[in-house]
């Protein structure tokens, strides 16, 4: 069940690993203004921000609403850790898109605090082998690991839709 939120009260995450297509991002935005937001964006209470939300899915949905002056958007509310949001964030924007390697080789690793890389195999479309992989992207430096992130958003923007 969804319920309308102000858009001020939602935060956008910092650990979102998907790249969008910028030429989509107007055919979204003409499709909100036509139709309305059609797929509740997923939230969570703020663990910093007390009586605000944190956006676990619907970044481009949250940011093409702000394009468009909309004040409220619907949204389901989940009662779930930061680590289960980023879970489940990635699990849907999966079904949307590529991740950016570097961006997930982070995630990974950021999660594996809570979760083993094979646990993690398990609720995600990759391997233990592939999740092992994409860490070594960290031991790169910092340099490299930007040129990476750049490129694959390019090869993302310029990938047939």
């Amino acid at each position: 069940m969804s319920e309308m939120i102000l858009r001020e009260r939602i935060r956008p995450n910092d650990w979102n690993v998907n790249a969008f297509d910028p030429e989509n991002y107007p055919k979204l935005v003409e499709s909100i203004r036509t139709a309305g937001i059609m797929e509740p964006l997923k939230i969570m209470p703020d663990p910093e921000h007390e009586g605000d939300f944190l956006l676990v899915d619907g970044y481009h949905r949250w940011k093409a609403a702000g394009d468009l002056g909309l004040p409220e958007i619907p949204c389901e509310i989940w009662a779930i850790s930061p680590e289960e949001a980023k879970v489940r964030g990635l699990q849907l924007n999966y079904l949307r898109g590529q991740p950016i390697p570097v961006r997930l080789a982070n995630l990974v690793h950021d999660l594996n605090r809570t979760y083993s890389v094979d646990d993690l195999a398990k609720l995600w479309p990759w391997s233990e082998s592939q999740l092992q992989d994409s860490l070594e992207l960290l031991k790169l430096p910092a340099d490299l690991q930007g040129r990476l992130e750049t490129q694959a958003a390019q090869e993302a923007a310029e990938a047939p839709v």
